[in-house]
């Protein structure tokens, strides 16, 4: 039996019960349309909240799109099994998750993480851009930090030159793609006030606060501190 139990205030997400286990659902109306986002939001939800939480929350994860070749990153990265050609995008979430404290905070969960993925996925749904791409991509891997290009090329499986003279024909480079996207991510979320500073800086692929604030001075001539009171 399947039983809806909440549904978040976009209506992206629902809870749903089904045989005794939570799944947390992305009910995207195309599910397998722009997988990565899928597997951005799937990630931030599990990597962000796993550092404050007292035992995993994500017990295993589901994809609708076909295996890819990197599938063992998915394992480290996720830390749990995790399915291909599922029936669904899902996360098989903890029962008991929402009774521990640090869950109660659904705006940092929703509010920041899965809105911006709506917002991301409307805007590359109108771009078809080779640059879109490559953002849908980093979206996905961007809060491990160190994205390389290697990296991201081997995942389109294009040669690194390819992926920058593709790039250089939208009059742009890999290094400028990833700058100027850590600097909208940190601003959206700061904006909102629903992240500290470190939060953000480990969201935006930082792993020291301090490179993160040289990185965001530069960007607005301020302080990420001082941004976040300003807002």
């Amino acid at each position: 039996a399947i039983e809806n139990v909440d549904k978040t205030a976009d209506s992206r997400f629902e809870l749903v019960q089904e045989g005794g286990q939570l799944f947390m659902v992305d009910m995207r109306e195309y599910p397998s349309d722009f997988s990565a986002l899928t597997e951005e939001a799937f990630v931030r939800l599990t990597c962000g909240p796993r550092r404050f939480l007292p035992e995993p929350h994500v017990l295993s994860v589901y994809f609708t799109h076909p295996t890819p070749d990197y599938h063992e990153e998915y394992k480290r990265i996720f830390k749990c099994p995790v399915h291909f050609n599922a029936r669904w995008n899902a996360m098989e979430i903890h029962p008991d998750t929402p009774n521990w404290k640090v869950a109660q905070n659904p705006s940092y969960v929703f509010g920041v993480l899965t809105q911006r993925a709506n917002d991301l996925l409307a805007e590359l749904d109108a771009s078809k851009t080779f640059r879109g791409e490559i953002e849908t991509l980093l979206l996905s891997i961007i809060h491990q930090g160190n994205v390389s290009s290697d990296a991201v090329a081997e995942r389109l499986n294009i040669s690194r030159q390819t992926l920058f003279r593709k790039l250089k024909l939208e009059g742009t480079t890999f290094a400028l793609v990833l700058d100027e996207l850590r600097e909208r991510l940190a601003k959206e979320y700061l904006d909102g006030r629903k992240t500290s500073v470190n939060d953000t800086a480990y969201l935006v692929g930082f792993s020291d606060p301090s490179s993160f604030s040289r990185a965001f001075k530069r960007w607005t001539g301020q302080s990420p501190g001082n941004y976040s009171h300003g807002r």
